[in-house]
């Protein structure tokens, strides 16, 4: 399996702690540190790095918000938080050096976190002044927070999650000291990145049909033009146009492609700023299709097309893998809504698991591309988009219905519960009825 790449954005000792930690325990994982000094910096270091990256995780929700504000999320991105565990070591350090828990300031912990911890501790939660917010205030306001406190008497030590917070207090002379998560909340954090970027890769790798029609077909002397356009579409797509005859052009590429000219979602500058219309009046529909497989993205771009044709205003139409379709894109209003699945096979198996007829199609399409009789929840769980558990309750579903059925199990060879293993009969209603029969395992 290719390594998922995760860039790790935080200060130097977090961020190669937590690298370290993925060495030892996540092998699948490729591990980029990129550090600061200052939390303020972290919107220049993800927007410097996230490139040729699949996740990006925050060591803390400071940085993770600072840089998210800024420039969205480009790819998936998680932090590690700060839970009312990050406090018990803190809170230990300062019992054993001062013999008695006196008030306390915290910052970073949420006030659930906070009095549970306290409550397990049998520690009076009074004893705590929380600074609550949404996202994360200035460090200027947290030191300001902590160091009015002490200065008041209201607090003799100030707890904080901000090393920048934590470095200008100690130089300022306040007693504090930095809570830091557990390790067990670092690999929880590393799973749910796992997760997250298996699903964006699955993701990028989905197949795209572009077909292009002209109406009406250009006269002899203006075809070069034509072709000229389509074929910069296809370089800016890393495609290659097959001309089908009567003005039509079809172009495959995937959708990573397309969002590496990211141009505010999912579609590229090439497609939006392609022209529809020519000076010699001929006119451009083009229908985008995004699929599971090359079928269903063939499907789709086709049924895109048919429906901007319709609409006799060229651009530039777009149906998703989830059967959203949009259009024309780049307008100041395109349309924008679900299609519902023609299929009464998929629309009876998706009554029959409690399912959404777009995600049966999913399920149905995942079957058929495992490519092998026998496969984990974590290898069939990319292909339907899903983490691992929710995978595991789809598999569930199908199995309550009737539409697969357990066969076996098999021990893995570390640690981790048995896999379950199930034989599908279920017919493949986006291939006209073709059957399979797989092995799955859950």
């Amino acid at each position: 399996m290719t390594p998922t790449r995760v860039l790790v954005i935080g200060p130097d000792d977090h961020a190669y702690a937590i690298a370290e930690l993925a060495r030892k325990r996540f092998p699948d994982l490729q591990l980029t540190p990129c550090t600061y000094d200052d939390e303020v910096d972290a919107p220049k270091v993800f927007a410097d790095n996230w490139r040729h990256h699949n996740v990006a995780v925050f060591t803390g929700p400071a940085p993770y918000y600072s840089a998210t504000d800024v420039h969205g999320q480009p790819i998936p991105a998680v932090f590690v938080p700060f839970t009312g565990a990050t406090l018990v070591r803190a809170l230990f350090e300062i019992v054993r050096s001062t013999g008695e828990v006196p008030g306390v300031t915290i910052d970073s912990v949420d006030r659930k976190g906070v009095d549970d911890t306290l409550l397990e501790l049998d520690i009076d939660p009074s004893v705590a002044e929380l600074l609550e917010y949404q996202h994360t205030p200035s460090r200027a306001k947290i030191v300001e927070f902590h160091g009015s406190a002490q200065r008041e008497g209201r607090a003799s030590w100030a707890l904080t999650g901000l090393r920048s917070a934590y470095e200008q207090l100690s130089s300022e002379g306040y007693r504090v000291r930095r809570i830091e998560p557990p390790v067990a909340t670092w690999m929880s954090t590393l799973s749910r990145a796992r997760d997250r970027g298996r699903l964006w890769i699955a993701k990028r790798h989905q197949l795209v049909t572009v077909l292009v029609q002209i109406d009406p077909l250009p006269s002899n002397g203006d075809e070069a033009s034509v072709r000229d356009d389509v074929a910069r579409l296809a370089i800016a797509l890393d495609s290659h146009p097959v001309e089908l005859g009567d003005g039509r052009y079809l172009l495959f590429t995937t959708r990573g492609m397309v969002e590496d000219h990211w141009n505010g979602g999912l579609y590229s500058a090439a497609l939006t700023t392609f022209p529809t219309v020519w000076p010699h009046g001929a006119r451009a529909h083009v229908g985008v299709g995004i699929g599971f497989s090359a079928r269903q993205a063939h499907e789709h771009g086709k049924q895109a097309l048919a429906r901007g044709r319709a609409q006799a205003t060229g651009g530039v139409f777009v149906i998703d893998s989830d059967k959203t379709f949009t259009g024309p894109i780049g307008s100041e209003d395109p349309s924008r809504f679900a299609l519902r699945s023609t299929s009464p096979i998929v629309r009876t198996y998706a009554q029959a698991c409690e399912l959404g007829t777009g995600q049966m199609e999913r399920v149905l399409t995942a079957l058929t591309r495992t490519g092998s009789d026998a496969f984990s929840t974590n290898e069939i769980a990319p292909l339907l988009q899903m983490t691992p558990r929710n995978t595991r309750r789809i598999l569930a579903k199908l199995e309550a219905a009737g539409l697969i059925e357990l066969v076996g199990s098999e021990q893995v060879h570390l640690r981790g519960r048995p896999r379950r293993v199930y034989r599908s009969q279920l017919p493949n209603a986006l291939s006209e009825g073709e059957s399979t029969q797989n092995e799955v395992t859950a």
